[in-house]
């Protein structure tokens, strides 16, 4: 498995910029801010539960690690006798309207997810399991030997396009920032049908 240093040693050989290692790390982190916002195989799940806390109307990444880094939720839904409900989405202004007076308690029915922080209507007035699907970011990757989808399953589009941004923004070359960019183009290409390929096969996500 090809940790974040293989990454960043991959691209300073093939740049021959192995001085550059600090600006080529910016680089990563700047590649993967920009694709992990679209939905690939890898990066979407349906499998992060929590549960509520009796009088608590906030949750936030002490309840679940993944709540502070969700992008984009599709559902949140609530185990009710062995059955699954969905919550309604709400705007955060409506369910501080609706609870303005901190009095609204039950068995939840709406969410609202704003700051970071997921918001449920009414105020739970027991403990629930909520259960948490959509977008999410991956662990970021920090130390040398840290590794997670985006250095292996789609290793080669973050390093073509970490590649692009730093012949672009550090070396200055033209040529191959746009050889870089094609080169990501077609990895992207590649990685959008494997996951086709996956989700209409049955492949859900990985529990990472």
């Amino acid at each position: 498995m090809a940790s974040y240093l293989d990454m960043v040693n991959r691209i300073a050989d093939e740049s021959l910029r192995a001085d550059m290692v600090n600006q080529i790390k910016l680089c990563i982190q700047e590649a993967i801010a920009h694709h992990e916002v679209e939905r690939f195989w890898f990066n979407q799940f349906r499998d992060r539960t929590f549960d509520t806390v009796a009088g608590r109307e906030f949750y936030d990444g002490t309840d679940l690690d993944e709540i502070p880094d969700v992008l984009e939720l599709d559902t949140v839904t609530i185990a009710i006798g062995g059955a699954r409900r969905l919550l309604s989405r709400a705007a955060y202004a409506e369910i501080e309207a609706a609870n303005a007076d901190m009095n609204a308690r039950g068995q939840p029915t709406s969410y609202a997810y704003w700051g970071r922080m997921l918001r449920l209507y009414p105020v739970p007035d027991a403990v629930y399991t909520l259960r948490l699907s959509g977008l999410f970011k991956l662990p970021a990757l920090s130390a040398d030997d840290d590794q997670n989808a985006w250095t292996n399953d789609a290793e080669d589009l973050i390093r073509y396009r970490a590649k692009s941004i730093f012949y672009s923004q550090y070396l200055r070359d033209d040529a191959n920032a746009a050889r870089a960019a094609a080169l990501e183009g077609s990895a992207r290409e590649r990685l959008a049908a494997s996951t086709a390929r996956r989700l209409a096969g049955g492949e859900i996500r990985p529990a990472l």
